[in-house]
């Protein structure tokens, strides 16, 4: 989809800044609360972005130094480089998009007049389920994903990984199981509401019994996903690079 890091942070801020406003317009009726909320996006992106681009130079800088046959090998097939650095942040913008995305997806089933005049993000007929069929594929994926490595770290009696794993595979089967409630919504007119994401459900009534409110929970809910991707991250680029094995 993406032939650079770059294209792919851009991207994934600038959908996030498309579809918060979206919400702004629709689900806020304080004008100044949708400013303060547009204004809260637009920092996340700023901040998100300053540290991928700190990374991002570091990375060409690095290469820039190569001299040789040596060191292109040294650089490009012994070590990772700022890969990591960079993985880092296209993936906070990406789980900031994500959790934007989720919210709008909810917040436009209130009703079958509102979920009616907001689906032009989403779009209609086959756009509409090509979206929600990659959202089910993408679940899938971290299920499959979460699977695999509960069963490597359980070969292994690495206590991270399968917990790690068991992560991957809740937060896969709720997203998997949130774009099977969307489509259902869509083909049953508004009719059957699944409800939505089981897993953030579940964090979000735990955040409240301890007191926290939904703006708590939902940073729980995506710290948790984000911390637990950039350890499945990190541990891969680990393997991949030996240097980091000790």
């Amino acid at each position: 989809m993406f032939s650079t890091p770059e294209e792919t942070f851009e991207w994934y801020a600038n959908e996030l800044r498309k579809i918060s406003e979206l919400s702004a317009r629709y689900f806020l009726d304080d004008p100044y609360c949708k400013q303060g909320y547009r204004s809260e996006i637009n920092e996340v992106i700023r901040l998100i972005r300053a540290d991928f681009n700190i990374a991002l130079y570091n990375n060409k800088a690095r290469y820039q130094r190569i001299d040789g046959a040596r060191d292109w090998v040294k650089e490009n097939m012994g070590s990772t480089g700022n890969w990591p650095e960079l993985y880092k942040y296209t993936e906070e913008i990406k789980l900031e998009y994500e959790s934007e995305k989720l919210a709008y997806s909810q917040l436009r089933k209130a009703s079958k007049e509102l979920y009616d005049a907001t689906q032009s993000y989403f779009g209609e007929g086959w756009l509409f389920y090509s979206d929600k069929s990659l959202d089910i594929l993408g679940g899938a994926i971290q299920t499959t994903m979460g699977a695999f490595t509960f069963y490597v770290g359980k070969k292994i009696g690495s206590k991270g990984m399968k917990t790690s794993g068991t992560i991957s595979m809740a937060y896969g089967g709720g997203r998997l199981y949130q774009g099977i409630s969307d489509i259902t919504y869509e083909l049953s007119d508004g009719e059957l509401n699944l409800g939505g994401d089981p897993t953030k459900f579940l964090i979000e009534q735990s955040v409240s019994a301890l007191g926290g409110d939904s703006i708590t929970a939902k940073k729980v809910y995506y710290d948790i996903d984000f911390v637990n991707n950039i350890y499945v991250g990190f541990a891969a680029f680990k393997i991949i690079d030996p240097k980091k094995k000790n």
